[in-house]
């Protein structure tokens, strides 16, 4: 929860180590192609879990449409912080 603003921000994974420390979180959208903003969205999410001593280490993408090209170049040159998971990795691997 946001105390200034009083509202919750919710996220579709959280993912959490053996010992409870949060690895990552996520957001899953099945039908729209992803771009910037739905990682901003999820880099603020972030920033709030930090500023509570939570910070996530990577974020997390999901999407059965794809990836616009801006956000494949961010994730590109996030050294790995950021991954896109498509269907073909969702069901692959890699």
């Amino acid at each position: 929860m946001n105390a200034a603003t009083h509202t919750g921000h919710e996220v579709d994974v959280a993912v959490r180590g053996p010992d409870g420390a949060l690895l990552a979180i996520g957001e899953a959208k099945w039908g729209d192609v992803m771009g910037l903003g739905h990682l901003e969205r999820l880099e603020r999410v972030a920033a709030l879990l930090a500023a509570r001593g939570e910070a996530p280490g990577r974020l997390l993408l999901f999407s059965g449409t794809g990836f616009m090209p801006a956000l494949q170049e961010a994730a590109a040159r996030s050294g790995g912080r950021v991954q896109l998971v498509g269907l073909e990795r969702l069901y692959t691997g890699s």
